[in-house]
């Protein structure tokens, strides 16, 4: 049997991945051309491209309800040299950059709210479910306002921050900032200041299943 392991390569000086023999360990397999792949696009070259794909100090701007509907697995990390990235919402309705009832993990990524945008209902990052994780590393997420509670983050599943800055969220109910309802809060060496609510917690508020 062949060792897949030895047909994946890194080149850590461009950062490119490579999967060699990509069509024939593909031929006449069902897996990689019909369940997780595509004839014109087999499961393997879907994989390459997939390792390959950066968004480098770019802006990704929406004005949808939601950006971003995380029910799988999102890593997303930006690279240092060439600035973070950048997801601004613009949206003129109720909406979230991030919803997330599966698995989300960033690093060195911005999360703004547009000042003229209209308010989200639970916050720029809406950690959904009991079952969801969520993992911050150098993450600025800054101008979120909601129209119930969590102005830049409401969470009620579990939420780990590291070496992040939570700022200037505004929510007409509890937690201007961060409203996390159930479950685990982690904060690192971050800082949470600048936020306003209409009741409790102005940049922090913590139900009464939460654990800090």
């Amino acid at each position: 049997a062949r060792n897949y392991k030895d047909c994946v390569d890194y080149e850590p000086v461009t950062g490119n991945w490579s999967i060699r023999h990509k069509t024939f360990l593909a031929r006449n397999n069902t897996n990689a051309e019909v369940k997780y792949g595509l004839a014109r696009g087999n499961a393997l070259q879907i994989l390459e491209a997939t390792l390959n794909l950066r968004l480098e100090g770019q802006t990704i701007t929406g004005n949808v309800n939601r950006m971003f509907n995380v029910k799988g697995t999102l890593n997303i990390c930006s690279c240092a040299e060439t600035g973070k990235i950048l997801f601004n919402h613009t949206a003129a309705i109720n909406g979230s950059v991030f919803q997330v009832s599966g698995k989300l993990s960033a690093a060195g990524i911005t999360i703004e709210k547009t000042a003229d945008a209209a308010y989200a209902a639970r916050g720029l990052l809406h950690i959904s479910t009991a079952s969801a994780e969520v993992k911050l590393y150098n993450t600025s997420i800054t101008g979120g306002a909601a129209s119930e509670a969590g102005g830049n983050i409401w969470s009620t599943g579990q939420l780990y921050m590291e070496d992040c800055t939570i700022s200037g969220g505004t929510a007409t109910q509890e937690g201007g900032n961060i409203f996390q309802n159930n479950s685990k809060l982690t904060l690192v060496d971050c800082t949470v200041t600048g936020g306003n609510s209409g009741t409790q917690g102005g940049n922090l508020y913590t139900g009464a299943n939460a654990d800090v």
